[in-house]
């Protein structure tokens, strides 16, 4: 004879685990302040480091509605969003937990982990490459502090 076995005592409701609904609200609300600052127009120069003198068409999203694309050309001035200026120089104000350094916009070096200038003891085939360095490929540098002198 198969035992029934009663598994509501075991498992959790929905409504137990769910968010508390005023965490839901500081969200939205904290996402309010940070989307309008964002969204605020800067002024700056834009430069392309990756290949100097030349143009970059620029896509760029981050909140959900808004939608950035445009060709930028090197050493011109610029009206954007503050949200693209940050991303253009790898900076982003939401991601706290690292300082707000996401390296958008750069590629990574790889290399070699040495101490004291040695060699590694590996060979080149069968070591572990690490990022050394990550090198912007565009920046984009406000005009308020050229406006100032």
């Amino acid at each position: 004879m198969a035992k029934t076995l009663d598994i509501s005592k075991s498992t959790t409701s929905v409504s137990e685990t769910s968010v508390p609904s005023s965490s839901k609200e500081e969200s939205k609300a904290k996402l309010a302040r940070f989307k309008e600052k964002d969204m605020e127009m800067v002024q700056g120069r834009f430069r392309n480091l990756e290949s100097p003198g030349g143009s970059a068409v620029i896509p760029c999203r981050k909140y959900a509605g808004e939608f950035f694309q445009k060709e930028l050309r090197d050493g011109q001035i610029y009206s954007i969003p503050r949200y693209v200026a940050n991303w253009l120089n790898g900076y982003d104000a939401t991601a706290s937990a690292i300082d707000g350094q996401v390296h958008s916009c750069s590629y990574v070096v790889h290399g070699y982990k040495t101490t004291k200038d040695a060699f590694p003891d590996k060979n080149l085939d069968e070591g572990m490459t690490v990022p050394l360095v990550y090198k912007p490929r565009y920046r984009f540098e406000s005009l308020e502090f050229e406006k100032a002198m």
